[in-house]
């Protein structure tokens, strides 16, 4: 069939419209709830973006029709980020046309500025046409421990103090939500105590001693699933876990009641003695009045070094030394004795020469005589105790120097 002039003519002046439409596509709008900043591996970091269109993609319309993409969020010292990839750099998958993936895992300097502080994140697409579309996103984090502190309040009774990612509230109500590590060990935290900060993004755990609780340089973190923050993202099997913080639980072993027998002989017995025994032995006893020390063991050496602030440097037991120091009075303020003791962790007494070695106990015991010698009086005495740990010249760990270094001894007489 031939073709008229003019109908060539007029078929000839159409071709330019049909060629350039064919690159003009309207804008696929985006989904309004299934837009993501997500958490793959657990950590509370975004490592991963999602964003779902209401129509299908393709890698010509990417290129062609978007100029970029822009994620705006705060991060977590508050400071507005705006990361931006133009439309040719958006990833294609042709088995998943309607989404866009990003994975921001792979760049180690976005990665650590990806902790989303805010609930209300926002994103925009540009179009070459200069039009823009906005992308409304949640975000899938689940909460992680940021920071624990744990603290050694005397009497037994230790307090750690854990911050979380965000506020969260628990799953199951009254049922632990916390783990930590121990030389490899995993035990659940169950405290005697649980106090709630008024924003939930912290609690403060109490408990008794017995229960099983951590030291410092243990790790802990938030049970599976039983935490969960605003938007109900739960805690994950992968959450990482978080260094605990704080002193060595370093405390005074003292009696409140000390027996003397009319058996007893102490012509030759010293004032105050040195007394060096392992853990399983009960110091003071019953019948004693002194300060008792435990000291000692790995937990304790892993404190020494990281105290030293060297991880090549061994610490070694000449470093290390005890100060003790025991002032006795009359309730009534006259003076009765006192002494004032320095040892060095690496003193023969100690096993091996070596307090670091294994858990042992130092006590220094007051033989219940006056400065003259004489056999104190059945009554009441008021001990006023100080006690310092020095690694070289640097104090490692100080008793409390207030109103609690003073305490009252009696001292009671047997008959038999």
């Amino acid at each position: 069939m031939k073709l008229g002039i003019r109908t060539w003519a007029l078929l000839c002046g159409m071709l330019p419209a049909f060629g350039f439409s064919a690159f003009i596509q309207s804008p696929i709008p985006p989904s309004t709830s299934k837009n993501f900043f997500k958490d793959m591996n657990g950590d509370s970091q975004m490592d991963q973006v999602e964003i779902v269109f209401l129509g299908n993609l393709s890698r010509e319309y990417l290129d062609s029709t978007v100029a970029r993409l822009e994620l705006n969020w705060k991060d977590s010292n508050g400071i507005s980020q705006v990361l931006t990839f133009p439309g040719s750099e958006l990833p294609f998958n042709a088995s998943n046309v309607n989404s866009i993936v990003l994975d921001l895992s792979q760049n180690p300097n976005l990665y650590r500025n990806t902790s989303l502080t805010e609930k209300s994140k926002t994103a925009k697409i540009v179009f070459r046409d200069s039009s823009e579309l906005p992308i409304s996103m949640s975000e899938k984090l689940s909460p992680i421990v940021e920071s624990a502190y744990l603290a050694h309040h005397g009497s037994g009774k230790d307090s750690l103090r854990v911050r979380f990612s965000e506020p969260v509230s628990e799953t199951s109500p009254n049922a632990d939500f916390l783990e930590f590590k121990h030389a490899g060990d995993v035990q659940t935290i169950s405290a005697a105590q649980v106090e709630w900060d008024a924003d939930r993004s912290s609690v403060l755990l109490i408990w008794d001693a017995g229960q099983g609780f951590p030291l410092p340089r243990d790790s802990i973190r938030v049970l599976a699933g039983m935490l969960q923050d605003s938007l109900l993202n739960k805690s994950l099997a992968t959450a990482p876990y978080a260094k605990i913080a704080g002193a060595y639980p370093f405390e005074l072993q003292t009696n409140s009641l000390a027996m003397i027998r009319e058996s007893d002989t102490l012509d030759h017995a010293p004032i105050f003695e040195r007394v060096f025994a392992d853990t399983s032995a009960k110091l003071p006893s019953s019948a004693e009045h002194g300060v008792a020390l435990k000291i000692g063991g790995k937990d304790f050496r892993e404190y020494v070094q990281e105290f030293a602030n060297s991880s090549t440097e061994k610490v070694l037991p000449s470093d290390i030394s005890i100060h003790l120091s025991l002032r006795l009075y009359t309730t009534s303020g006259a003076y009765v004795t006192s002494v004032t003791s320095e040892t060095s962790c690496s003193d023969s007494h100690f096993l091996n020469g070596n307090c670091l070695e294994n858990p042992q106990t130092f006590f220094l015991k007051w033989n219940l005589m006056a400065n003259d010698r004489s056999i104190v009086a059945t009554g009441a005495y008021l001990a006023k105790i100080f006690a310092t740990i020095r690694y070289k010249d640097k104090v490692l760990w100080k008793s409390d120097s207030g109103k609690n270094a003073a305490q009252i001894w009696g001292v009671k007489r047997n008959l038999k």
